[in-house]
């Protein structure tokens, strides 16, 4: 039914069974119509949602530099800061922090989580693909050391 050109009436022409002119009124066939029309956009939503809820649980790190995630406003790095909350949900309730702010510190920790997931120890330093980042704290830091060794 999600065909164009393809309806409840043709169901019933079809001759299946249990779906007669009699079987179900009219607005039952309404109701399954629509059903079936929008079923690929409920899956789709309770998809997003699953992923938000998962999302929302993510720890942030204690002592996360709000100043290297890049694009948040002052003000949300402001309240970020005074507020140092531990969870992205608990980041999602402090007022002045903005959905898209919210957005830019999940990238930022899914950065760092990554970059920390890639970091072995190698005899007593931290190598990430073979860039030295002892006593790096912040991803500006990085940047200019890898850039710098690969001139």
């Amino acid at each position: 039914m999600r065909l164009p050109g393809v309806g409840v009436g043709d169901l019933v022409g079809a001759e299946l069974p249990g779906v007669g002119e009699g079987v179900f009124s009219q607005r039952i066939r309404e109701r399954v119509a629509v059903e079936v029309v929008y079923e690929p956009y409920v899956r789709q939503q309770e998809a997003e949602a699953a992923r938000l809820r998962r999302d929302e649980e993510m720890r942030l790190p204690g002592g996360l530099d709000y100043e290297g995630v890049f694009g948040l406003s002052l003000a949300e790095r402001g309240v970020l800061m005074e507020a140092r909350p531990g969870s992205i949900a608990q980041a999602r309730r402090i007022e002045g922090v903005t959905p898209a702010g919210l957005v830019k510190l999940l990238a930022h920790v899914r950065r760092l989580n990554r970059l920390a997931a890639t970091a072995a120890p190698v005899g007593g330093k931290v190598v990430v693909e073979g860039l030295d980042v002892t006593g790096v704290e912040d991803l500006e830091t990085l940047d200019a050391k890898s850039r710098a060794g690969e001139l």
